[in-house]
C-alpha cells in the first residue's frame, strides 16, 4: 500500500462505513532491479576478489611476532629483551591479540579480519553518503494550501489519492548508483590490500564507520555526538598518519553541531576533544614511558618528518597512470558537484560542510603521502587518501523523471562511462612491472611474495617455506640452533659467542635484513636484529645520509651488532670504537631506556628520554659517532 500523510486522511470516515462497496488495494511499484542490486555490486566484486587475491605480506609478520610476544607475557615488543615499537597500528596488533588469545590462528585471522573491515567500511560508507544525497536532495517545503472538501463518494477519493501518490512516486524514483564504491572496488592493487595481514582494511572500516557517524551526529542525532567523537579519535591509532583525516572529521563534528555562540562552539570543542582524545593520549603516554619514544620505531627508520617530494610524485604517479584514476575521479566530482549545488541552493551549510570534509581531507593525506616520498608497496599508502575521496559520493540516487532533462540525461551519460572505465580497470588494466619491483624501488608486493613462494595464496607460514630468497627456511635454522647451540651471534655464516652479561632470555641473536617471515620463523625465543631498522633501536636511528629505496635506506653494519652482543674477546678496532659509542652519553642514555627492567621510575624517567631524545641521530661509522657522543 502507499503510505498517505496523515492530513491525508479522510475527513468524512463515516461515508466509509456506508459504502458497500470495498475500498481497493494499490501496491507501490516494484523496485528497479538496480535500485537493490547497485550497492550489492562493489561489496560483491570486495569480497571474491580480496579472498581471490588472500596473502599476508612479510611485513605483516613482524606485527604477527609481536602478537606472539604479548601473548606469551612479553608485552608489544618485537624481541623479549628490548623494547621497541615495531609496528605502527596498535589498534590492529589489539585486534590479532584478542583473535589470537581465543586460541585462533593469526595469520589467517588477519586476512579474514582484513575482508570483513573491508567490506564493513564500503557498506558504512554508502550509508552515510545516502543520508547526505537525501539531505541535500530533499523537496523544498512549503507551507500547503488548505484543500476544500471533495464532494466524491469516500471510496472514488481514496481511489483517485492512491492513483496520484503512485504518479508522484513514479517521478521521483531513484536507482542506487555506487559511484565511488564502483571506483574503489574495481582498481586491481584494492584487491591484494584487502587482506595481505596489514591494517589497511581496518583503515577503510575506521574510515566508513567514522564518517557515518558524523554524517548521522551532524544531521540530528545528537545522542551519537560523543560515540562519533570517540570513534574518530581512534584514527591515529589505526594509523599514525590517519590523524589528518581524525582532525578533518573532529572539526566537522565540533562545527557542525554547535550552537551558534562562542561559548557553545568553546564548550563544544573541549568535550569533543576530551573524548576523542582520551584514548590516542593514553596510548601515547605509554608509548613515552614503555618504548622511550616519542613516535613508532618504524618513523625512525624511514625519516618520516623529512620531506621527499620527488618520490613521493613518483609514488603518485605510479598509483594514478596505470589504472587512468583521473577519469573516474572526474566523474566523481561531478556528481559531488551535482549534490554540493543542490545543498548550497538549500543554504544547507551543515550538508556541504559534511560533503567537503572527507575530499579536504583527501587531498591533505595525498599531499602528506606525496611529501614523506611515499611507500616502497604500490598503492598502499595512498588508498586511505582514495576512499576519503570517494566517501561523500559512494552511493549515489540517479532521479527517473518522466521526461528526461539535460543535466538527468548527463548524469547517466556519466554512470555509462564509468561503468565501462570500471569493466576495463578491473579486466586490463595492471602495473607494468608485475611479481615485480620497479625501476623507482616500488614493489608489486603481492605478486614478487607469490613468485617467490610458488603459492597463489601464501598466508601460513608453511606456505613460504618454499621461498627462493630463503628467509623463512632462513628462520627455522636459528630456532633450530638455539635449541641446540644456544648462546650465539649469527651474521650470515659467522658464529660469535654471546656476552654473558647478556639477559639469560636471550638464546641467540641473528642479524638480519627480512625480518618478518625470518623473525616469526625464527620463534620469540631468537633475538632478531633487523638491520634496515624496522625492529631494531640502534639501526633505526642512524643518520641518513643518501635516499634509496622507501624503508630501505638505513644498513646497520655488522661491527655495531658484534659490539652490543658478543662476548668482550671478540674484538678489533672497529668493534673497540663501537663497544666505547654504546658506552657513552645519549646512545648509553637512549639503549639502558629500553633494555633495563621497567619499573614505575623506569617508566617515569623514560617519558623524559622521549622527549629529550626525540631527535638522537647516531653516525654509521663507530669514530664519528664516538666524536659526536662521546
Amino acid at each position: 500500500m502507499i503510505a498517505t500523510r496523515q492530513d491525508d486522511a479522510d475527513p468524512h470516515p463515516t461515508d466509509q462505513m456506508h459504502d458497500e462497496q470495498p475500498r481497493p488495494s494499490v501496491r507501490r511499484p516494484a523496485p528497479l532491479p538496480a535500485t537493490l542490486a547497485g550497492p550489492a555490486i562493489p561489496l560483491v566484486i570486495l569480497l571474491v576478489m580480496g579472498y581471490r587475491q588472500r596473502w599476508v605480506s612479510e611485513d605483516a609478520f613482524i606485527s604477527l611476532r609481536v602478537v606472539d610476544q604479548i601473548l606469551a607475557g612479553n608485552g608489544p615488543v618485537y624481541n623479549e629483551s628490548e623494547r621497541v615499537e615495531a609496528y605502527t597500528h596498535p589498534l590492529w596488533v589489539a585486534i590479532l591479540t584478542v583473535w589470537g588469545g581465543l586460541g585462533l590462528p593469526t595469520p589467517l585471522g588477519s586476512v579474514i579480519l582484513g575482508i570483513v573491515a573491508t567490506l564493513t567500511g564500503v557498506g558504512f560508507a554508502m550509508a552515510a553518503s545516502t543520508l547526505l544525497w537525501n539531505r541535500a536532495h530533499r523537496p523544498i517545503c512549503h507551507p500547503e494550501r488548505k484543500r476544500r472538501i471533495s464532494p466524491l463518494p469516500a471510496n472514488q477519493r481514496a481511489v483517485e489519492r492512491s492513483f496520484a501518490s503512485a504518479q508522484d512516486e513514479k517521478e521521483h524514483a531513484h536507482i542506487l548508483v555506487p559511484v565511488g564504491a564502483l571506483i574503489f572496488a574495481v582498481i586491481p592493487v584494492v584487491w591484494d590490500f584487502v587482506t595481505s595481514g596489514l591494517e589497511t582494511g581496518l583503515s577503510f572500516a575506521w574510515l566508513g564507520v567514522a564518517y557515518w557517524l558524523l554524517v548521522r551526529a551532524s544531521l540530528g542525532w545528537n545522542r551519537q555526538v560523543l560515540p562519533a567523537a570517540f570513534v574518530i579519535g581512534l584514527g591515529p591509532l589505526v594509523r599514525p598518519d590517519l590523524a589528518i583525516f581524525a582532525g578533518v572529521f573532529l572539526l566537522c563534528l565540533i562545527v557542525a553541531t554547535t550552537e551558534r555562540s562562542w561559548r557553545g562552539l568553546l564548550r563544544r570543542a573541549g568535550v569533543v576533544v576530551l573524548v576523542a582524545g582520551a584514548v590516542p593520549v593514553v596510548y601515547q603516554v605509554f608509548r613515552m614511558g614503555y618504548f622511550a619514544a616519542m613516535v613508532p620505531n618504524t618513523a625512525l627508520a624511514k625519516e618520516a618528518e623529512d620531506s621527499r617530494w620527488e618520490q613521493g610524485w613518483i609514488y603518485l604517479r605510479d598509483f594514478v597512470d596505470p589504472y587512468s584514476i583521473w577519469l573516474p575521479l572526474l566523474i566523481a566530482a561531478g556528481f559531488l558537484a551535482l549534490t554540493t549545488r543542490n545543498a548550497w541552493q538549500r543554504f544547507d551549510w551543515i550538508a556541504v560542510l559534511l560533503l567537503l570534509a572527507p575530499v579536504g581531507g583527501g587531498l591533505l593525506y595525498t599531499l602528506y603521502v606525496v611529501r614523506v616520498g611515499g611507500d616502497f608497496m604500490h598503492g598502499r599508502f595512498l588508498l586511505p587518501a582514495l576512499f576519503g575521496l570517494l566517501l561523500p559520493v559512494m552511493l549515489v540516487q540517479l532521479p527517473v523523471p518522466p521526461r528526461p532533462s539535460p543535466q538527468t540525461l548527463g548524469t547517466y551519460l556519466a554512470a555509462i562511462v564509468l561503468a565501462g572505465w570500471s569493466v576495463v580497470a578491473a579486466v586490463s588494466l595492471r602495473i607494468p612491472y608485475e611479481a615485480a619491483v620497479s625501476d623507482d624501488g616500488i614493489a608489486d608486493e603481492r605478486g614478487v611474495y607469490v613468485a617467490q613462494s610458488g603459492n597463489h595464496n601464501p598466508i601460513e607460514l608453511d606456505d613460504y617455506m618454499g621461498m627462493q630468497l630463503g628467509w623463512p627456511q632462513q628462520g627455522a635454522s636459528w630456532r633450530e640452533l638455539a635449541t641446540d647451540n644456544p648462546r650465539l651471534l649469527v651474521i650470515d655464516t659467522d658464529r660469535y659467542p654471546l656476552d654473558p652479561t647478556l639477559d639469560a632470555a636471550i638464546r641467540l641473536v641473528a642479524l638480519t635484513w627480512n625480518t618478518g617471515l625470518s623473525g616469526y620463523a625464527a620463534g620469540i625465543d631468537v633475538h632478531v636484529t633487523d638491520r634496515y631498522g624496522l625492529a631494531d633501536p640502534l639501526a633505526s636511528r642512524l643518520e641518513l645520509n643518501q635516499r634509496g629505496r622507501p624503508g630501505h635506506e638505513k644498513q646497520l653494519d655488522p661491527i655495531w651488532a658484534i659490539a652490543r652482543f658478543a662476548e668482550p674477546g671478540v674484538t678489533t678496532d672497529d668493534v673497540a670504537t663501537a663497544r666505547k659509542a654504546l658506552a657513552c652519553g645519549d646512545i648509553a642514555e637512549q639503549l639502558a631506556a629500553i633494555e633495563e627492567p621497567l619499573s614505575a621510575s623506569r617508566f617515569i624517567e623514560n617519558i623524559g628520554v622521549a622527549l629529550r631524545l626525540r631527535d638522537l641521530s647516531i653516525p654509521a661509522d663507530p669514530e664519528t659517532a664516538v666524536a659526536e657522543h662521546c
